[in-house]
């Protein structure tokens, strides 16, 4: 960064970080109502890359819900955000750790979220993510 930041350009950048990390627990909490509300209703979530959809926030609800129950512990960890405002959208990169819990042990993923947000009444909300996969420290199958 080259200039110093507005007060307006860091409410914005501490606004969405928020929403990622309301994003992650909502998951790691399965309260499905809660990730809902980090969406725009017109939002395109790609997430497959783990076997998910690419479609719309109820598709992938309705995906994240049904595989991760399957799984009886994870922890969505948020970090390295880069974020990139012009006017009222903003491109965000931000690298997912998530170790997921199964009956026999852990298994480690890291990934990234490429993000579009968009400012809106309620705030900022992502309108379009695609996730993607980056490493895992053992095999994971992914759903059929």
């Amino acid at each position: 960064m080259t200039s110093d930041l507005t007060a307006r350009e860091i409410s914005d950048r501490l606004r969405i970080n928020d929403l990622l990390v309301t994003y992650a627990a909502a998951l790691d909490a399965r309260d499905w109502d809660l990730v809902r509300t980090v969406f725009t209703d017109d939002a395109v979530l790609d997430y497959s890359v783990f076997g998910g959809p690419r479609g719309t926030v109820d598709e992938a609800v309705e995906w994240l819900s049904k595989t991760l129950g399957k799984v009886p512990m994870t922890q969505h960890l948020i970090s390295n955000v880069l974020i990139e405002i012009v006017d009222d959208t903003a491109d965000v990169t931000s690298i997912v750790f998530n170790p997921l819990g199964t009956g026999s042990g852990v298994i480690l993923v890291g990934g990234t979220y490429t993000d579009r947000l968009r400012r809106t009444d309620a705030g900022w909300l992502i309108a379009e993510r695609k996730a993607e996969f980056t490493w895992s420290d053992k095999p994971i199958r992914r759903p059929d």
